[in-house]
């Protein structure tokens, strides 16, 4: 066999390993890449959280029926049963995160699926995000959010009574979850339960 019969064969041979070689460390690098996206995109969803034991069976009657004002006040009932709350009236900021993520989306469900995408915990919050609103309250932002929704009229805060019970009333105005003697929260605290329908990913 000549010198350059010899040289083509060992080339042609040459490339063949170099070119197994690079596909195995090519490999070796792509596997353990592949791995840390999907564990790195996993850390974004929040872990699994059993519903509650609450039974949505009243609220989704009166949502159905349209009776808004009485599912208000269910929908307090239940966040407090849910929530494990006491009957002292307010929800306090560190109560906040004991709210489980699938029984908040099965509330918001039920508010967006009747009210055709008016009202809801997740339309709330969208809107107080578009006006910049984050975890830090900003008393600015937060009477804005109560005018857009209707909460507040002419620069003052609406009584229950004043607000608007059916689809009428602008996108977000319901839940309210502010019933007399019942559960009540300020708005540093609606703020930071926005926070949390975030997390649950409502």
């Amino acid at each position: 066999m000549s010198h350059h019969s010899l040289k083509t064969v060992w080339s042609r041979s040459h490339r063949r390993q170099f070119a197994s070689w690079v596909g195995i460390v090519l490999l070796a690098i792509a596997v353990p890449v592949a791995i840390w996206q999907r564990d790195s995109s996993e850390e974004t969803i929040p872990e699994t959280e059993a519903r509650s034991s609450a039974d949505y069976t009243q609220l989704e009657n009166q949502l159905r029926s349209r009776q808004w004002r009485e599912a208000d006040g269910e929908t307090a009932r239940l966040m407090r049963e849910v929530g494990d709350l006491d009957n002292s009236g307010g929800v306090l900021s560190p109560e906040i995160d004991r709210f489980s993520c699938a029984d908040l989306q099965q509330l918001d469900l039920l508010w967006v699926e009747y009210s055709d995408g008016r009202f809801g915990f997740s339309v709330q919050k969208d809107i107080y995000r578009s006006l910049g609103g984050t975890r830090e309250y900003s008393a600015e932002i937060w009477e804005a959010f109560e005018a857009r929704v209707g909460w507040r009229e002419g620069g003052e805060w609406l009584l229950y009574d004043d607000l608007t019970f059916d689809l009428s009333a602008p996108v977000g105005h319901l839940p309210v979850v502010r019933v007399e003697g019942d559960l009540v929260w300020s708005g540093f605290e609606v703020v930071e339960f926005f926070d949390r329908a975030e997390t649950c990913q409502l």
